[in-house]
């Protein structure tokens, strides 16, 4: 038959009444049904001889070995070491749930099998170094296995998770990855803003250099048009004044000025028409 947990008194009478030959229970040792069957001179544990080979059928059981007496040091409960088999649980949540409070969840488990006062429960806790997610049947939360592969040291949304509130944690791990980019897209604007700007000013100078150069030739033709060349050497020269100049080429900028005065010079006087 099979009873509640909660219900070892039925058990143990059963056992006593002859109505039942053994009891199988799957509870903590501070159970009713536990605590009940052990104060009994009714029952005797038993140990699983197999217990090796179930867990390898079966990886959600855990063989472990029971120290004698450790349920009861006086009453020597039980009376031998014990062979027994443990039941892994498996913590299933949503797959939308927060992050952070995957790993709260974690934590009180972490804390409840090892902070109370009954020591087999915390042997069983200690012994398998539970919560684990090694005899997890079903697939593991990826803020699971970030906890367990102990990244918090490493990993900043963790810290993030650890020392800001859940509100915030929650905020930020919404819109982190947004604003992670919006700020790699800025820092890349930063980077990349002043090589533009060279790379704007050096086109243009080299065209205004060109255009020098093609105006130089024409000074030097029979019958110059030195009212145009001029007319053409002060259009250059406006252009080049609204011309951003980047920080590291401010020599090239004043050569190019020098060399725009020397030639404006040059034309000046060469003879030729005036219009």
């Amino acid at each position: 038959m099979r009873l509640p947990v909660e219900q070892g008194d039925e058990a143990v009478a059963a056992l006593a009444a002859g109505r039942l030959d053994a009891v199988f229970v799957a509870g903590l040792p501070a159970a009713p049904a536990v605590r009940s069957l052990l104060e009994s001179r009714a029952a005797r544990p038993l140990s699983f001889e197999r217990a090796t080979a179930f867990r390898v059928r079966h990886r959600w059981l855990l063989p472990m070995t029971v120290p004698r007496g450790i349920f009861d040091l006086a009453a020597d409960r039980p009376p031998a070491d014990l062979d027994l088999l443990a039941t892994g649980v498996n913590v299933v949540v949503p797959s939308w749930m927060h992050p952070a409070v995957v790993r709260v969840l974690l934590e009180a488990a972490r804390e409840a099998g090892r902070g109370g006062t009954q020591q087999p429960q915390k042997l069983i806790a200690e012994r398998f170094d539970l919560p684990t997610p090694e005899y997890a049947t079903l697939p593991i939360n990826a803020a699971a296995r970030a906890y367990y592969e102990k990244r918090d040291e490493r990993d900043l949304k963790t810290l993030v998770f650890r020392w800001l509130p859940y509100r915030a944690a929650r905020w930020i791990d919404r819109w982190g990855v947004l604003l992670a980019a919006l700020a790699a897209s800025l820092i890349g604007r930063v980077k990349i803003l002043p090589w533009l700007t060279k790379t704007y000013f050096t086109v243009h100078l080299n065209r205004a250099y060109r255009a020098m150069a093609a105006l130089e030739r024409s000074a030097t033709a029979p019958g110059a048009d030195r009212a145009a060349l001029l007319a053409q050497l002060a259009e250059i020269d406006r252009a080049s004044l609204g011309l951003p100049v980047p920080r590291r080429m401010g020599q090239e900028y004043m050569d190019f000025r020098q060399f725009l005065h020397d030639l404006r010079g040059r034309v000046e006087g060469v003879p030729g028409r005036e219009c």
